[in-house]
């Protein structure tokens, strides 16, 4: 059999990846058949462990295919290109100094090694569950402790019981979401894109008051004419004249806030005091349209930020959704309703904060709000279904905090197998002719010896 004919392992074809003012890889492919040790040569910077990240999973190609036996494979991180039969041993050893052999080789794949218990079993059940039960007990112990609890003789007593009762309800959510990852994603993904509606009313709220503000200051910064009456000696006798001045309109901040507390009125009855103070010289030095300005102007602004903000929020909710895939992908039937019924919350939301201006900017901001999201759910539409097992996709940075928190709980729940971890180490020493002692600290070891822990990790 010659070299042509053998198996084609792992195939790139027209990788490209672009990192900021620098391409690193520009359409670069290669093969490597069963048997064959490739070299892949180059001078610094050509893109060599650029390439070498991409296979690995740290890196995502922004084009390109990678095949692994034929078959089309994205690899979202280092642990699905490991599970998939490809090690890396890195130039600079990834190794943690302080740790063992074996700590270091099973790092990030505790659950291999993990006690699992029989199958079947209570314990292998009772240790599956395990991140659930954690993440139950503490939200019921939190809301237990806010309801104020206390025990008339052995009865408990609560002074706010629907603490207690949201605990434990949050806490089977959680624990649901824990043991069932895609119902995680879904969940979350939909809370997210729901808090971002109200994130967007919250700071539409806060434009109008800072616009409302900033007018007032403008306001209080006018000149007035100040009229004063003073003594003064002319020709040996003392007569009263006016005196003009122009000075800025007093008012006392501070003094307005503590008012505005002690009547139960806060911001908006401190903004309104300041408004009385510089209404009194309207058209005296202070213009009226100015002083109009400062009712009509904020909701305006507040519309105006609204409409910008749920358009940019609703543009990356519904472009990044990805419903219980680890990443987007192609959308069924029901995601693409889902995405419809996004679009028709957001614009919603903003057709009933609208109501403080005037009919014909509501109905024009709302309009305009509506056709943009209902273009971008029919771009998504298209662009999901021109997706294939090349496309490299990657999931909101909002989306992907569910998966590190899932992930990561379930990482501290492992209970370690040191036994199982050393016997790993051996049996991949034996297999690839390496001698590593599993229990050795690592910074205790020579260089070559380390170079050997990085292959068997690898």
């Amino acid at each position: 059999m010659t070299m042509d004919e053998r198996e084609v392992v792992l195939e790139v074809e027209d990788i490209v990846k672009q990192f900021p003012g620098v391409r690193a890889n520009d359409n670069v492919s290669l093969k490597l058949r069963r048997g064959e040790i490739l070299a892949l040569l180059g001078e610094n910077g050509a893109g060599k462990s650029t390439l070498m990240n991409i296979i690995y999973g740290l890196y995502r190609p922004d084009s390109g295919a990678i095949r692994l036996k034929g078959r089309d494979v994205r690899f979202a991180s280092p642990r699905e290109a490991i599970h998939s039969g490809i090690g890396m041993v890195h130039q600079h050893f990834q190794l943690i100094p302080v740790m063992t052999v074996a700590e270091n080789v099973v790092l990030g794949e505790e659950a291999d090694v993990a006690y699992q218990g029989d199958e079947g079993s209570t314990l292998h059940a009772l240790i599956e569950w395990l991140p659930s039960i954690v993440i139950f007990l503490f939200a019921a112990i939190v809301g237990l402790s806010i309801s104020g609890l206390g025990f008339d003789g052995f009865l408990p007593t609560f002074e706010s019981p629907e603490y207690a009762l949201g605990g434990l309800v949050l806490g089977v959510v959680l624990a649901l979401a824990v043991a069932y990852p895609k119902l995680a994603r879904i969940l979350w993904g939909v809370g997210w894109r729901v808090g971002l509606a109200f994130a967007a009313l919250w700071i539409a709220t806060q434009v109008g008051r800072v616009t409302r503000v900033a007018l007032i200051d403008v306001a209080l910064r006018q000149q007035i004419d100040v009229v004063s009456e003073e003594e003064q000696v002319v020709d040996g006798q003392t007569v009263t004249v006016e005196v003009i001045t122009h000075e800025r309109i007093e008012f006392d901040w501070r003094r307005a806030a503590r008012d505005a507390d002690d009547a139960g009125t806060g911001m908006d009855g401190l903004l309104d005091a300041a408004k009385a103070a510089v209404e009194e010289y309207r058209d005296q030095g202070v213009p009226g349209g100015l002083l109009d300005a400062i009712d009509d102007a904020p909701p305006i602004a507040e519309a105006l930020s609204l409409a910008l903000l749920l358009f940019v929020f609703g543009t990356h909710s519904i472009g990044s959704w990805r419903g219980v895939n680890t990443t987007p992908w192609r959308l069924s039937q029901i995601e693409i309703g889902a995405l419809g019924l996004l679009a028709v919350g957001y614009v919603a939301v903003l057709w009933d904060d609208l109501g403080e201006v005037d009919s014909a900017l509501q109905v024009v901001l709302t309009l305009l709000a509506a056709v943009g999201l209902g273009f971008i759910v029919w771009r998504t539409i298209r662009h999901r279904a021109a997706l294939d097992e090349t496309t490299v996709t990657k999931p909101s940075p909002i989306d992907s905090i569910v998966d590190t928190l899932v992930n990561t709980l379930d990482n501290l729940m492992q209970i370690r197998n040191e036994r199982a971890a050393a016997q790993r180490v051996r049996d991949l020493s034996q297999q690839y002719g390496l001698e590593v002692d599993p229990d050795a600290v690592v910074e205790k070891l020579p260089v070559g010896a380390q170079q050997r822990v990085e292959i068997v990790k690898a």
